[in-house]
């Protein structure tokens, strides 16, 4: 009844099969069976359901983000969860999860390399505008000390990762 009436009917038409039924041994045989069946329809409903909430709990944390393969991800679990597509849906979920944890990963990296910086400019090394970006294209960036020129420091680190070296 939950999933309305057009799906209800088969259901209701084999009961009334049942309820005709001459034979008590068939009658008992026919109601195990269509308990059977009822219990592996409301199974997939729960699944479903569950399935089709984890989406949309998925697509509330990747409308944080703006990257392009955030918003190309956004439209294909629109789609699953307007058709209720179980099969992409689990697949969706997948690629959701991983692009959730590379995001997240991004922006840790962003925010130490800005708190290096602002540090270091603390400290009175010359940060220009850039330089972040400079880091991450290049993978280094050299900062010279604003009270003495002839003194610096080099960053360097990976695009993605959680280390840098300092020299």
């Amino acid at each position: 009844t939950l999933d309305g009436s057009v799906a209800a009917a088969p259901f209701l038409t084999r009961a009334r099969a049942i309820n005709s039924e001459v034979s008590v041994s068939r009658r008992k045989l026919l109601a195990d069976s269509l308990l059977v069946d009822l219990a592996a329809t409301a199974r997939s409903r729960r699944e479903r359901k569950a399935t089709m909430a984890s989406l949309a709990q998925l697509r509330a944390e990747l409308s944080r983000f703006r990257s392009a393969a955030a918003q190309g991800l956004l439209i294909a679990i629109n789609g699953a969860i307007a058709a209720s597509d179980l099969e992409n849906a689990r697949l969706l979920e997948d690629q959701g999860k991983a692009l959730v944890a590379a995001e997240i990963r991004a922006i840790g990296t962003l925010a130490r390399r800005r708190a290096v910086l602002q540090g270091l400019a603390t400290l009175g090394y010359e940060v220009r505008e850039g330089m972040e970006t400079a880091w991450t294209d290049e993978g280094r960036v050299v900062l010279r000390r604003v009270a003495s020129p002839e003194y610096g420091i080099e960053l360097a680190s990976v695009a993605d990762s959680d280390r840098m070296q300092l020299r």
